[in-house]
């Protein structure tokens, strides 16, 4: 979570000193106590136990995205304006070459120059600095500073733009932002709470996004972090909602090994035809007929029968007439310790599903004290 969530943190840290005119929104370096409980709502996110809306995030927003220049995980915008996305790791700066640091620079001499405050911002914060490869000015060089960690980018170019032989216009972030994407996570503060919205864009995309879907929720990161469902809202085409495949949504099925379930399309009518469909690597989708394990694989309803436990992970989806549905089923297997019989590990009466959890079993421990005996190996 750490690696997925470090500069979605960071991004909505900056966005948030920004927002309160912070003294600190000026440091190049990103002071902790600003994103220390934005990650403390984003993991909470990641590990509710809300299955109707947790696997779709996670999917969506749960994994990471590196995109060249920068460490940055993810798509993502903390505000609409995609100038919003703040850039975490790239300046790109304009120099006067007329100035004995520009000259210096030109010379590729980037640590040692004339301008002490060049040189502290460059060593202080191990920037490296190259050649733009395009080039456009007689008299002037354009240059791309990185940093190896995360900072506040725009701090950085606001730090340039003070510089002679800079000015103002002539430094400024770099983000990863693509035109146009939709993704967004916004977070608004109160007292002890973070109110956090995931938003997913999809259609036209480049031109804005013309339909998409809102969730969100309240974070208590003054106390214990739980987090409580607020809302999920749709927006956009309604034509586009029936239509594009875009924005699917993951369903999980929280079953107990051998496991049973019914499964229903979002796509249903008269004078339809259906196909079911089954991954095991969440790529690719093969048909299915009835069998010891399904019934009513062309029907908008199939019948799950003794799922074994190996199958925790698989998806389902269903095609309508040859339009792949919005709806993705995913079978989990979850045993939850209750300890009602005794504290022992293998006592089946302290399970959930009356049995003990197997390899393929996702374990769920809320609280209590658990022994569990090894046993030696036999001679």
């Amino acid at each position: 979570m750490e690696s997925t969530y470090r500069n979605d943190a960071r991004r909505l840290a900056i966005k948030r000193m920004y927002e309160i005119n912070s003294p600190l929104a000026d440091k190049v370096t990103i002071p902790p106590i600003f994103i220390d409980s934005i990650i403390k709502a984003l993991y909470a996110i990641n590990n509710m136990q809300n299955a109707l809306v947790g696997d779709t995030l996670r999917q969506i927003f749960g994994h990471t995205n590196f995109i060249p220049g920068s460490d940055s995980t993810h798509f993502f915008s903390a505000s609409n304006n995609p100038a919003g996305a703040f850039g975490l790791k790239q300046v790109r700066v304009t120099v006067d070459n007329t100035t004995p640091w520009g000259a210096q620079w030109l010379s590729g001499n980037y640590n040692t120059t004339s301008n002490d405050s060049v040189n502290y911002l460059i060593n202080t914060h191990q920037l490296k600095v190259v050649l733009n490869q395009y080039q456009l000015y007689p008299a002037r060089t354009i240059y791309i500073i990185s940093s190896p960690i995360a900072i506040n980018a725009t701090a950085l170019a606001k730090q340039f733009v003070n510089f002679s032989g800079v000015g103002t216009g002539n430094a400024y972030q770099l983000t990863s932002q693509p035109a146009g994407n939709g993704n967004r996570i916004n977070a608004i503060f109160t007292n002890n709470t973070t109110r956090l919205s995931y938003t997913f864009g999809c259609g036209d995309c480049p031109s804005g996004c013309t339909f998409g879907r809102t969730w969100t929720f309240n974070v208590r990161t003054g106390t214990d972090c739980s987090v409580d469902y607020i809302a999920v809202e749709d927006w956009g085409s309604p034509i586009e909602w029936l239509t594009n495949p875009c924005l699917n949504t993951t369903v999980a099925n929280v079953l107990c090994p051998p496991g049973s379930a019914t499964l229903s399309t979002n796509l249903s009518g008269s004078n339809n035809s259906y196909q079911w469909q089954i991954s095991a690597d969440g790529t690719t989708f093969t048909n299915i007929g009835d069998d010891s394990n399904y019934i009513g694989t062309s029907t908008p309803a199939l019948n799950l029968k003794n799922i074994p436990s190996a199958w925790h992970g698989y998806l389902y989806t269903c095609f309508t007439n040859g339009t792949r549905g919005k709806l993705t089923f995913r079978i989990r297997f979850i045993n939850t310790w209750s300890g009602t019989s005794d504290s022992a590990w293998e006592s089946a009466g302290n399970w959930s599903c009356g049995t003990l959890p197997d390899s393929n079993t996702d374990v769920v421990i809320k609280g209590g004290t658990i022994f569990i005996i090894l046993l030696p190996e036999c001679a």
